[in-house]
């Protein structure tokens, strides 16, 4: 009679299935989520408007006209205030509510690579100067001022400054504005940039670039409600501030968004905001003639400007894109595989010794 001896097989602890990840909480090699994570989104919108109207809480009820509440330190303190509610916004909608796998390369704080981020940098700084440039050479053509230096000369004749030539001066305010007015700007643009570049583009990307470009900069220029009906920007208090707003804010929010998308991380944006907030005024101060030219100045008299930046929005949108393409020897920029990782665990094959006659085989 023939024996047979059945392979041992260990005991195996149950399996359990992993619930599948959500889509909204897994975060790409570009810092993407997998889905628009709208309850994230809608406590973000929440905060952030919210933040902003109570920042500019004691101008509505100061009682005092803009030109007047200009000169306070509450103003300066309000502003402030409200352009780092975003931040605030976007913290909270990050690890409070969406939870994502990973939180920074979403908000776009990471630098990497080094260089890539030095040179948006670089672009961020320079191209918004060269565009409010642009612009106001194009108001002046067309008889928004006239050409001179007489604005130029009466600002640092008020200052005390005299016994120097046009072109000394005009260097010195392109100086001046580059190494001290941006840097200022960025140190509160940052605020904005960390929620409106920084989470909302990002949260957004599922929808796709246009459109991602059209919502963001429909809702970046209603946020700033609070100080337009007040008749900043535009000396408009009723709704029409609020509609130029959003025209600006759409082509100038598209060159921001590629920016952050393109670099990875929402540092070029907040330069790029610091810039352009910095240097808004800086072509009628170097060539209007009449220095009243600045007092009567808005953003609305300066539309040649938005046209610039429509142009290279969609000039950068359409031939560079929106994502640099990953690299595969980059590790921080490897594709996750989709869906969960399964183990399977296959029994040892018994030794063949221990087998006499296997009845099956293993």
């Amino acid at each position: 009679m023939t024996s047979t001896t059945t392979p041992h097989t260990p005991d195996l602890p149950p399996t359990t299935s992993t619930p599948p990840r959500d889509p909204a909480k897994t975060i790409d090699a570009h810092g993407t989520p997998g889905r628009v994570p709208w309850i994230a989104v809608g406590m973000y919108l929440a905060i952030a408007f919210a933040g902003a109207w109570l920042s500019c809480l004691p101008l509505w009820t100061s009682g005092k006209e803009l030109p007047e509440l200009m000169a306070t330190p509450t103003f300066a303190l309000s502003g402030t205030l409200m352009m780092w509610s975003p931040a605030l916004a976007a913290f909270i909608a990050v690890f409070a509510v969406q939870r994502p796998d990973k939180p920074w390369r979403e908000l776009g704080f990471l630098i990497r690579p080094f260089w890539r981020t030095i040179g948006f940098c670089i672009i961020a700084w320079s191209v918004p100067v060269l565009l409010n440039l642009a612009g106001a050479l194009g108001v002046g053509a067309m008889g928004g001022f006239d050409f001179g230096s007489g604005a130029l000369m009466n600002i640092y004749a008020k200052a005390g400054v005299t016994g120097m030539d046009e072109t000394t001066l005009a260097w010195m305010t392109v100086l001046h504005t580059l190494l001290i007015s941006v840097p200022l700007g960025v140190s509160t643009a940052l605020g904005e940039e960390i929620g409106w570049r920084g989470f909302l583009v990002q949260a957004l990307a599922p929808l796709g670039k246009w459109t991602c470009a059209l919502v963001t900069g429909v809702i970046w220029g209603v946020w700033h409600a609070p100080l337009l009906l007040l008749g900043y920007n535009f000396q408009d208090r009723g709704i029409g501030g609020i509609l130029l707003m959003v025209l600006f804010c759409i082509p100038v929010g598209a060159f921001f968004m590629w920016l952050r998308m393109r670099s990875e991380t929402v540092w070029p944006a907040a330069i790029a905001h610091g810039s352009m907030n910095a240097s808004v005024t800086l072509g009628p101060i170097l060539w209007a003639n009449d220095p009243s030219v600045l007092k009567t100045f808005n953003l609305a008299s300066m539309w040649p400007m938005w046209l610039c930046y429509a142009v290279m929005a969609i000039i950068v949108l359409v031939v560079w894109g929106s994502r640099p393409s990953p690299r595969p020897w980059r590790c921080d920029v490897e594709e996750e595989p989709e869906g969960d990782l399964e183990l399977v665990v296959t029994p040892a094959r018994a030794p063949q010794e221990c087998i006499e006659e296997p009845t099956e085989r293993c």
